[in-house]
Order: structure tokens, then C-alpha cells, then sequence
């Protein structure tokens, strides 16, 4: 509805910044298309819900019964919860210092990311080998590593 407001006041919009429901701007991609069909709208992710999407995914993630430490289920959900809470926090801290090194340039970043995400899976098993070279937010080593920085694994082992 927004996205027709605008086409008939004729207004193209160029970027549109959603949560994590693309719906919205496909709506205003539509209706730009009425004020002119060659018009194209770039949809941004809203990094705010890019880091909750990866809290809900990792809470919501089925892993092995020994992943946690707890002698109850509710102590190893504590844990899951714990690091839901970690990598929603890590997620968030890269993608602003991968916005700020690249000055928002999101091919950049684009291009960057998987390296990215292999060091930081890599960095949750324990193995920090590549965090000095593609981790934005791990040195590695014993003492500027996510281990040591982060407010949420450090204080739950």
C-alpha cells in the first residue's frame, strides 16, 4: 500500500529496507512498476533483524545431546540459549565493522562474507586458525580471541 501511496504521488523509491520479510518490498516493487516498468527497487536487509533471524535459528536448532554441558535439559538450554545470544551479538558486531572498513560498499561486504562465516564456524568449534586473516571480530590466539571478548561465552564456559 505504501509502495502505490508513493507511485501515485509519483515518488520511485530506489532502496527499501525491510525486516526479514522480503513481501514487503516486492509490494513496493510492484507498485513502482505501475509508475514505470523499467524501475528497479533494491531491497536492504535491516541488520537489527538479520541478528535476531540468527538468535531464533540457532535457539530454535536441534543439536546433539552433548553439545551442552548441564546435568538437566534446562541447564543445556541455558547453554543453547547462551550461544543464540553470542551469535547474535557476533553477527551484529561484524556486520558493523565490515560496514564501517568498507565504508557500506555491500559488494564489498558481500564478497567478504564467506570468509567470514568460515572463520566464525570454525571459531565456534575452537579452531581459530583463520580468525587473524578473515574474522573482523577475532584475532585468535589465547588472548585477543571471541573467547576471551565475548560478554556471553566467557561468563558460561
Amino acid at each position: 500500500a505504501i509502495g502505490s501511496d508513493l507511485a501515485l504521488q509519483g515518488m520511485l523509491v530506489k532502496y527499501a529496507t525491510t525486516d526479514g520479510d522480503a513481501r514487503s518490498a516486492e509490494g513496493i516493487k510492484d507498485a513502482q512498476k505501475m509508475l514505470n516498468p523499467m524501475w528497479e527497487v533494491e531491497r536492504l536487509a535491516d541488520p537489527t533483524h538479520l541478528g535476531q533471524s540468527q538468535f531464533k535459528k540457532c535457539i530454535n536448532a536441534k543439536f546433539s545431546s552433548d553439545m551442552f554441558s548441564g546435568a538437566t535439559r534446562e541447564k543445556k538450554r541455558e547453554g543453547q540459549k547462551v550461544l543464540s545470544q553470542d551469535v547474535k551479538a557476533r553477527c551484529g558486531l561484524i556486520m558493523k565493522k565490515l560496514m564501517t572498513e568498507h565504508a557500506g560498499d555491500t559488494s564489498i561486504i558481500k564478497n567478504h562474507l564467506p570468509k567470514v562465516l568460515e572463520a566464525t564456524i570454525l571459531c565456534y568449534s575452537g579452531d581459530c586458525s583463520k580468525c587473524s586473516r578473515n574474522s573482523v571480530v577475532c584475532a585468535g590466539g589465547l588472548t585477543n580471541s571471541w573467547w576471551q571478548t565475548s560478554m556471553f561465552l566467557g561468563s558460561h564456559k
